[in-house]
């Protein structure tokens, strides 16, 4: 395999957040220009109260932007002995000895809980250890400060496998093993 091909930031969460940290800031946006035109086209203490509405729901935005950085606006870029994790403009290395679990969670994308639907895999790394009932439910985790998942890439994770420590490589192999081939056959 051709490592230049990983060299690259991957975005570390699902690809519905990724729309989300995308149209929140434009909702932000949106919502306090509106309340300006409504002030400056109708100076009254109707539109005055649609302006502080608007500026109210931008704070709330921001507020809520603010307390998931670490979610929406993160990527990584994995070296032979760690990663390297930017949230907006602070980045940190963390060495995959520091993980306590490297492995693979899934959740099933269906509607209402059916029996049909997808099942979503990430590869998940997280400083301590992930408890048993996210692993079948990745999508209810909320990660603590760096600690991250990343949608299932078999690329990446050929890539893991040949530079892990034994300890990490032996757990992604066996999810691998246990939950994607598994549903497979």
């Amino acid at each position: 395999m051709n490592n230049e091909k990983l060299d690259k930031y991957f975005y570390l969460g699902s690809p519905i957040l990724f729309f989300s940290s995308i149209i929140i800031p434009v909702f932000v946006f949106f919502s306090v220009i509106f309340g300006l035109c409504a002030i400056i086209s109708a100076p009254n203490i109707e539109t005055l109260v649609i302006l502080l509405g608007c500026i109210l729901t931008s704070f709330i935005w921001i507020v809520f932007l603010k307390q998931k950085t670490n979610i929406l606006y993160s990527w990584g870029k994995f070296t032979s002995n760690g990663v390297y994790i930017k949230q907006g403009l602070k980045s940190k290395f963390i060495n995959f000895h520091n993980f306590k679990y490297v492995g693979i969670a899934y959740y099933k994308h269906s509607l209402l809980n059916s029996n049909f639907g997808t099942i979503q895999y990430f590869i998940v790394f997280s400083l301590s250890r992930v408890d048993i009932s996210y692993q079948s439910n990745i999508n209810l985790w909320n990660p603590p400060p760096h600690s991250f998942k990343i949608k299932f890439n078999k690329k990446l994770y050929n890539y893991l496998l040949k530079i892990l420590p034994q300890k990490q490589k032996k757990q992604l192999e066996y999810d691998y093993i246990s939950k994607i081939l598994r549903f497979k056959n």
